[in-house]
């Protein structure tokens, strides 16, 4: 992963010159997917029983549907980038 500074050398401009090489696209991408997947079994199986919990629950899955539907625009215009 990336070193995220804080206190002094955050103004600094260290990020915009660290090139993400494909190996990094691909651990961001597994480890999107499963911590969706793991977030997703969490929310259905174990947390948030009840009715008192439904706004709760449908407010996680929208953020859920829309994080995975971003990161599939996100994957098709890294695979268009490629060609």
């Amino acid at each position: 992963m990336f070193f995220v500074p804080m206190g002094m050398l955050k103004y600094k401009d260290w990020f915009t010159r660290i090139k993400l090489k494909d190996v990094h696209i691909e651990l961001y991408k597994k480890v999107f997917w499963h911590d969706v997947r793991w977030g997703e079994e969490i929310l259905n199986k174990f947390y948030t029983k009840g009715i008192i919990y439904a706004p709760l629950r449908a407010t996680i899955k929208l953020f859920l549907w829309a994080s995975k539907r971003k990161m599939k625009s996100i994957e098709k215009m890294l695979e268009n980038a490629k060609r």
